[in-house]
């Protein structure tokens, strides 16, 4: 399912696949993080050559109530190229059983 269909807001755990994103590598993996103890998200590399970095830090405008990441911001900052400026964007999300 592509995160345009995507219904739900964004929870700690979920996986986000960028297909077609690098000329090395035919995809990518982020992770939807949580600051232990507070309501704050990050994404984090979890495939290829940068795994294990953070890729962003997420606004606090990009809080979902009560927690989680506003499916909305995610869209629009996906689509506007904010996170990962690609034309050749994809993402799915990957629900991890929630």
């Amino acid at each position: 399912m592509k995160l345009s269909e995507w219904q739900r807001d964004l929870q700690r755990g979920d996986r986000l696949r960028i297909e077609g994103s690098d000329p090395l590598d035919d995809h990518h993996e982020l992770m939807v993080a949580q600051t232990l103890g507070e309501c704050t998200y990050s994404l984090w590399v979890t495939s290829g050559y940068k795994a294990g970095l953070v890729l962003w830090v997420l606004p606090e405008e990009a809080n979902a109530v009560p927690c989680g990441v506003d499916i909305n911001w995610a869209k629009h900052n996906f689509a506007t190229g904010l996170i990962w400026p690609t034309d050749r964007l994809e993402v799915f999300p990957q629900d991890h059983g929630r």
